[in-house]
């Protein structure tokens, strides 16, 4: 039986209303595995058909967490940032994105400017996931 974006939804408010943490956030790495791996999610959310750029899948109304679809048409680099006070669980749905994961070398005194250095550069294909906790610096290509 396939597995849907609605029982993903469900599956991590579940998940995350008992253990918000970075254990319960590790269950929902797990689904989200589960979830990339499902054709029909793919090509109604990720396929040829997908508006490009962008798109809220799904917005929980108790927890607040969102589902999103980033879709590009063409080769895409982003700089480094991070989601400040936030944590992001990210998967591939199709082809592959290079990721590159930052620290900082700087002591942060400096407002809107780090200086930073690769820590690790890895590839996701489809069925990847993973997670960048608060403060992560991160990019993507």
């Amino acid at each position: 039986m396939a597995y849907t974006v609605e029982q993903f939804a469900a599956d991590c408010r579940a998940i995350l209303k008992q253990d918000p943490g970075p254990a319960g956030r590790e269950q929902v790495i797990g689904k989200l595995r589960t979830l990339l791996m499902e054709d029909d999610f793919v090509a109604a959310h990720c396929g040829p058909d997908a508006r490009v750029g962008s798109n809220l899948i799904y917005e929980d109304p108790e927890l607040g967490f969102q589902v999103l679809a980033h879709v590009m048409d063409k080769g895409y680099e982003g700089g480094p940032h991070d989601h400040g006070a936030s944590w992001a669980i990210y998967g591939q749905a199709v082809k592959h994105s290079d990721m590159t994961e930052w620290h900082r070398t700087d002591d942060g005194s400096q407002e809107g400017k780090a200086d930073i250095e690769s820590d690790r550069e890895y590839r996701m294909e489809r069925g990847d996931a993973g997670i960048f906790e608060n403060g992560k610096i991160h990019s993507i290509a």
